[in-house]
């Protein structure tokens, strides 16, 4: 599978490739957009990044994986500089849908006449910031989809493990809309995953001292 190749591509030559199709309505009201890279699946690899929560169940077959956009090691600028350029392109996918639901508003979300702030204040980023934590991507995820340890052994989603570092394919399938606002619905298509350092220690392993 060919992937937008974000490390050694322009911001501005990725977005420009983005495709949207005619909205569609879904059986709940929800409006979908399918989106697209040229004639092709719109799917990033990711950085390394580690999951602080596993694989959360959230409905039967399907899961939450929360990945937190920072280096799986504290102070590699290496790695800094691959996640710092990650989160731009994110954002730079982010700005050009809204820039994209802002010029056709009517058939999105129903409304008119509205400027780019206000449509903006409705989006769903894919980078997520919460007060007092890292930024994150927030990914779906489905029983599915293939997890793989780094000799490509196949695993389970049960596999991914808190604190465990990841790799995942992302396909970014459509953009969403309903009354409550638009975003991209962004899935894991494929994760290789790494088990996070064990804490706990097994009985006792304090050895006796001599005074």
């Amino acid at each position: 599978m060919a992937t937008i190749n974000w490390m050694n591509t322009s911001r501005a030559d990725v977005v420009s490739t983005l495709r949207f199709s005619e909205p569609k309505v879904t059986f709940n009201g929800t409006k979908v957009l399918d989106l697209a890279s040229g004639t092709k699946l719109a799917v990033l690899q990711t950085p390394k990044l580690v999951t602080p929560y596993g694989a959360n169940k959230f409905e039967p077959g399907k899961f939450r994986l929360y990945l937190n956009l920072q280096p799986t090691k504290v102070g590699d600028q290496f790695q800094q500089a691959r996640v710092d350029q990650f989160i731009r392109m994110l954002k730079a996918i982010d700005q050009a849908v809204i820039d994209y639901v802002f010029k056709n508003q009517e058939s999105v979300l129903g409304v008119s006449g509205k400027s780019k702030e206000i449509i903006a204040d409705r989006y769903s980023p894919l980078v997520k910031v919460k007060e007092g934590r890292e930024p994150a991507l927030d990914l779906k995820f489905e029983k599915k989809h293939e997890v793989y340890d780094p000799a490509k052994e196949l695993k389970t989603i049960e596999d991914i493990s808190k604190n465990s570092q990841n790799v995942a394919l992302v396909r970014l399938s459509h953009v969403w809309s309903n009354a409550k606002g638009f975003g991209v619905c962004a899935k894991a298509m494929q994760v290789m995953t790494i088990p996070g350092v064990i804490e706990k220690i097994e009985g006792c392993a304090i050895d006796p001292m001599v005074e």
